[in-house]
């Protein structure tokens, strides 16, 4: 097979909620954990991570297969998908491959993935009404690990709202007077 669908899931909620372990291989057996995942948890974006890839592979006549990470993003997460992605490279040898995501998380895996094979194209699939605020919640998160790292800076945006906000609760609308 010349090229694969690669759906990732870095926090491993397909594996929690189905008790199933990536890699994932094959359309029938996707589709089904797909299914099972939806059942469990439908608002969970990596239900329509799946199914993007699911049609991804229908459409193009591709192979399909899913890696799952750990709850424990990061270090720990990023060493499973790499072991799985090393799995799918022996048994399967493509020459490239799609990525699926559901977000900018899991998409921090692509330098692991491009480390050991060609991608071909990224392809996020974000439901449409929450793009806008998947975006806000990554820079306001981003915005507060910067904050974090300068406690001059943390004490000022911090600690002057704080002692504002503690100021109207103790006394009310008598604070401000």
């Amino acid at each position: 097979m010349d090229t694969i669908v690669l759906c990732v899931d870095r926090d491993d909620d397909i594996g929690r909620h189905t008790g199933v372990r990536g890699p994932i291989v094959g359309v029938e057996r996707n589709l089904r954990i797909a299914q099972r995942l939806a059942l469990t948890d439908p608002a969970d974006t990596d239900v329509n991570a799946l199914y993007g890839a699911l049609k991804l592979a229908r459409d193009q006549g591709l192979e399909i297969a899913t890696l799952t990470g750990d709850k424990n993003v990061g270090l720990v997460s990023d060493k499973k998908i790499a072991r799985q992605l090393d799995k799918i490279i022996k048994e399967h040898n493509p020459k490239n491959v799609i990525v699926v995501t559901d977000g900018l998380d899991d998409e921090q895996v692509i330098p692991i993935i491009q480390s050991r094979v060609k991608i071909n194209s990224v392809k996020t699939i974000v439901v449409r009404q929450s793009k806008e605020l998947e975006k806000a919640y990554f820079k306001l998160t981003h915005f507060l690990k910067e904050i974090s790292q300068e406690p001059d800076l943390a004490r000022l945006i911090f600690g002057l709202p704080g002692i504002a906000l503690m100021l109207l609760a103790i006394g009310g609308e008598n604070a401000y007077r």
